[in-house]
């Protein structure tokens, strides 16, 4: 069993075994090798020590007593569920729930007593224990409420409280801790370092979040999906058969299971992405070997600082370090191919500093986003504007369908495929002419889709490499060296909705990361995004996701400085000075030129073509499509009112002839007064 477990001890004889007559019985005896309930009690023992509360029989410590080491299992120091369960040693020693200068929030006096711990409510009163010393009994309990899994404490979905039955919900677990400051079964104060984050309002207060409850998934209420572990053989790295897989240490599920094949199984659940035994307190996820001076920085999630001085990287965080996620492989470059296959990346990263995608652990948060959100958790037929087989939009606190003016757009998008970033198109703008290898047009001999031409796509996965490109971006996006080499997270995008200018959580700051959390838990935007991104996106709405980090006033209001290089001056603010929106208000609308769903496109800056619709709409490639003059086209998840029709792309300068019709008569007639 501890060989195909992973995380479980070799009993050693001495502090658990068989009894042996003639020898010193080991601490925690079996009974022919098996476990009973003598192995952990013994009725006849008792701790005279009021302090430590209700000691339950046990043979060795209910609760830890010094900052474990990681090591061999200490008798005297040591709760007694590590006598068996090793838990990845140091991986859990320095451990948010375990380290000792992380986890030392106390427990509030009636949760401890509720729990049998020590609590200042006792008669005589005793010292409510911080989270470090309540260790493993924090999350867990060996006589927990009926219908939880994993022996999970509070495990279920009923609403009492202590709870009382119920069906499996796991998330409620990590709720007792991870609420408001009242709410929590802790204490800590609010908009400090050492604040615990608040995921519970995400997940529960807010309009669109992932389907954490059984009664937002399709499987039907009452029925969690979620479970780690089990017989499967996915791949090479998965391979989760029982001599072999040691997969529940590392909370692997099957695709099936996530939703491949069975679209009903699709599901959200907090150790999908996190691994609660390894997580640490760092802004970097892999420190190398673990101590107690690299594992307690200000957050353990991702360094993003609206400051100069850094460069701004995709590198795990320490909350997600030692979870499981999937590297895509991609057959060629084109935008029109997904996914042929996956590597799937497991396991705690152990002393390791390296960073690169190839490793065999995770070293990017994409990875981990990426195993439910492209064709490794769902069947894709790979047939736009929508198909057949993708997850459907809308339900519950899904997005719907057709949001944020949308037409003909009712499935998911295949994110592995619209973020791949090939090498050989990761160069200075217009500088290779690779249209045909991306995804555009008919042929690599179509000059007007193939010159000048390349994919484009926000560096989630690689950087852009164009490192000479001007723009007008805020910090840290415009830190010095960073343009062309830094790199993104999913939730630099995707989370609660966040101040203008800005996609810190609200209440954090450069040197606070107490406020909302990080990470797409819930939002009050479609697509759980931190900022509206809708037909109106670049017209008096300053809050919109791209002025996040593209300045609002050089873009939408005519400052300049865009980049955007035309024979009559910077191209926002020419165009913004000469279109009326819906005949009155100067203004410029993001999606008019630019692709509706930003993750990556196979043109370069992301523009539209409606002179090159193909594939991604639903028609063959290089089609040319017509549109009622102002008012645009829209299909699918790709084009939303678009207007703009490229005749030929520049290697340099922008100019009349290369738009719309090549003149500036056409281009009058064709959006003068859009909407």
């Amino acid at each position: 069993m501890a060989n195909a477990d992973g995380e479980l001890r070799v009993p050693d004889g001495v502090n658990v075994g068989n009894r042996v007559g003639g020898t010193t019985p080991p601490k925690l005896p079996l009974d022919k090798s098996q476990m009973q309930c003598t192995t952990c009690h013994d009725p006849h023992l008792r701790d005279n020590a009021t302090g430590n509360g209700n000691a339950k029989f046990l043979r060795l410590n209910r609760f830890q007593v010094a900052q474990p080491g990681g090591g061999a299992f200490n008798a005297t120091n040591d709760i007694v569920c590590l006598a068996c369960h090793d838990k990845g040693g140091v991986a859990w020693a320095y451990s948010a729930h375990a380290n000792r200068d992380v986890a030392s929030h106390t427990y509030k006096a009636a949760a401890a007593q509720q729990r049998e711990f020590p609590s200042s409510s006792d008669t005589p009163a005793n010292t409510n224990p911080e989270v470090w010393q309540v260790s493993c009994l924090n999350c867990h309990d060996t006589h927990t409420v009926q219908g939880a899994k994993r022996l999970l404490r509070e495990g279920t979905d009923s609403t009492n409280s202590p709870k009382t039955g119920g069906n499996s919900a796991i998330e409620e677990t990590c709720y007792q801790c991870h609420t408001t400051s009242t709410g929590s079964i802790v204490n800590y104060t609010a908009l400090t370092n050492a604040a615990v984050p608040d995921i519970k309002t995400d997940f529960t207060t807010l309009a669109r979040r992932m389907p954490i409850t059984s009664t937002e998934q399709l499987a039907g209420a009452g029925v969690e999906v979620h479970e780690i572990g089990g017989i499967f053989n996915d791949a090479i790295d998965a391979d989760c058969t029982k001599a072999t897989g040691k997969c529940g240490k590392d909370f692997l599920e099957s695709r099936a299971r996530l939703g491949f094949g069975a679209g009903t199984n699709r599901h959200a659940e907090c150790t999908d992405c996190h691994n609660p035994h390894r997580v640490i307190k760092s802004q970097n996820g892999l420190p190398g070997t673990l101590s107690a001076t690299n594992t307690k920085d200000k957050a353990g999630t991702h360094k993003h600082e609206d400051a100069t001085g850094y460069t701004h990287t995709n590198v795990i965080s320490g909350v997600l370090r030692g979870t499981w996620g999937i590297e895509p492989i991609y057959p060629n470059n084109s935008f029109q191919s997904m996914p042929s296959d996956f590597t799937v990346k497991r396991g705690d990263p152990g002393n390791n500093t390296g960073s690169l995608d190839s490793a065999t652990y995770v070293t990017r948060e994409y990875q981990i986003c990426l195993k439910c959100h492209s064709n490794y958790g769902y069947t894709d037929d790979n047939l736009y504007p929508n198909g057949t087989t993708r997850p459907a939009l809308g339900g519950g606190s899904r997005t719907p369908a057709n949001s944020n003016g949308h037409t003909n757009f009712s499935r998911y998008t295949n994110q592995a495929k619209e973020f791949q970033a090939p090498s050989t198109h990761a160069v200075a703008v217009g500088s290779v002419s690779k249209g045909y290898d991306g995804g555009a047009g008919t042929s690599a001999a179509a000059t007007a889709t193939n010159n000048n031409n390349h994919r484009s796509w926000h560096p989630v996965m690689r950087p852009t490499g164009r490192t000479g490109r001007a723009g007008n971006w805020l910090t840290p996006w415009s830190n010095a060296g960073a343009l062309g080499n830094q790199t993104m997270y999913c939730s630099d995008c995707h989370g609660s909705g966040t101040a203008n200018g800005t996609v810190m959580p609200t209440g954090n700051s450069n040197t606070i990361e107490g406020g909302s959390p990080w990470g797409p838990h819930g939002s009050a935007n479609n697509f759980l995004l931190k900022g509206n991104y809708n037909q109106n996106t670049g017209v008096g709405q300053p809050e919109g996701l791209c002025f996040k980090c593209h300045n609002y006033n050089s873009y939408a209001t005519g400052g300049g400085g865009t980049g955007w290089s035309t024979s009559r001056g910077d191209g926002h603010q020419v165009h913004r000075d000469r279109i009326k929106v819906g005949g009155s208000t100067n203004g410029l609308k993001c999606n008019w030129c630019h692709v509706a769903v930003p993750h990556g496109w196979k043109n370069r800056n992301f523009l539209v073509n409606l002179n090159d619709v193909g594939p991604e709409a639903g028609l063959a490639a290089g089609t040319a499509v017509s549109y009622t003059n102002n008012v645009g086209y829209s299909n699918g998840p790709y084009y939303r009112n678009a207007f703009l029709r490229i005749v030929s792309f520049p290697s340099g300068q922008w100019s009349e002839s290369n738009c719309n019709g090549g003149s500036r008569d056409t281009m009058r007639t064709n959006c003068s007064s859009p909407p």
